[in-house]
């Protein structure tokens, strides 16, 4: 059952998406789920694969994002994205 998901998954995304998913660590994983969540709650807009707070643009896609809020400049709008979501 678990290997048929695995199947579909990498049929869907493709091998190497699924491997970097599988492979992340827990902090990156957790970012990403946050941006998305931000993204859902209209914290964060997106337009196209641009990921934007406010009029600022953060990334120019969701990984990129990530990075943006793995950069210990950039922990103080990470706490109020996180306070905006809560």
């Amino acid at each position: 059952f678990v290997d048929l998901k695995l199947d579909d998954c990498i049929d869907e995304f493709g091998a190497e998406k699924v491997l970097t998913l599988i492979q992340r660590d827990k902090t990156r994983t957790s970012l990403h789920a946050l941006v998305l969540e931000a993204i859902h709650k209209n914290v964060l807009r997106k337009d196209g694969t641009a990921i934007y707070y406010m009029d600022d643009q953060i990334g120019f896609d969701t990984e990129s994002a990530v990075d943006y809020f793995q950069n210990p400049k950039n922990q103080t709008l990470k706490a109020q994205i996180l306070e905006k979501i809560n």
